[in-house]
């Protein structure tokens, strides 16, 4: 036979296994991207997640900072001169009994707020006096803190109380706003020491006597 006339033949083989594989490598990437897409997904959930705790974090900070400025500190400059220099003692040395004179506290705190500072003083005093004199002392307390309010330029609002319940009026001067109570005079078992020994004179009585300032000083603008 002559070669030239003889039939070809194609082999059907080897194209259906280039199929194949071509199918299965069209397959696989969908397997193999599987866990790639999952890592993707938390890379992206987790990017997220630190954005909004930054978010948050820096939204923190600026109430912070806002917060802070907006706060007006306690310092001497926010303390009024009459809360500076408010003194009971010449009364209470006019008053006291020479035999047993006047001890006590001078105490003082402060706080701050926002566009206002605030300042207290407190004086409590344990004295023995006449028992006559009792309603004098008081009317010489009131008399001596509002000589020092007018002495630094305070202005005094109405004042209200009696010796038996104690007083009580505001002021103002500058930039601060304060309040004066004067308790009334309390009978006091402090000075038993000076009752036993016989150190008080006829007709003293021991007592004690508390007044406290409270002041604000409030920043301009608020």
């Amino acid at each position: 036979m002559d070669p030239l006339q003889s039939p070809i033949t194609f082999s059907r083989e080897p194209q259906v296994e280039r199929l194949e594989s071509t199918a299965a490598r069209m397959a696989m990437p969908e397997v193999e991207n599987r866990p790639m897409k999952l890592r993707r997904l938390v890379a992206a959930v987790g990017i997220t997640l630190a954005i909004s705790l930054l978010s948050v974090f820096l939204a923190g900070v600026v109430v912070v900072v806002v917060d802070q400025a907006r706060m007006t500190y306690a310092t001497p400059e926010t303390q009024s001169p009459f809360l500076r220099s408010a003194t009971l003692t010449p009364v209470l040395n006019r008053f006291s009994s020479t035999k047993y004179p006047s001890r006590g506290s001078d105490s003082s705190s402060s706080g701050a707020g926002y566009g206002f500072a605030t300042h207290d003083r407190e004086f409590h005093h344990y004295f023995a006096i006449k028992s006559s004199e009792r309603e004098a002392l008081m009317a010489a307390l009131v008399e001596s803190i509002t000589s020092q309010l007018n002495s630094a330029g305070a202005q005094i609002g109405a004042e209200t109380g009696d010796a038996a319940e104690g007083f009580q009026f505001d002021y103002v001067t500058g930039k601060s706003r304060g309040t004066i109570r004067i308790d009334p005079l309390k009978d006091t078992n402090e000075p038993q020491e000076a009752r036993a020994y016989g150190q008080l004179c006829p007709g003293e009585v021991p007592v004690s006597v508390s007044i406290r300032i409270e002041e604000k000083w409030i920043k301009s603008g608020t």
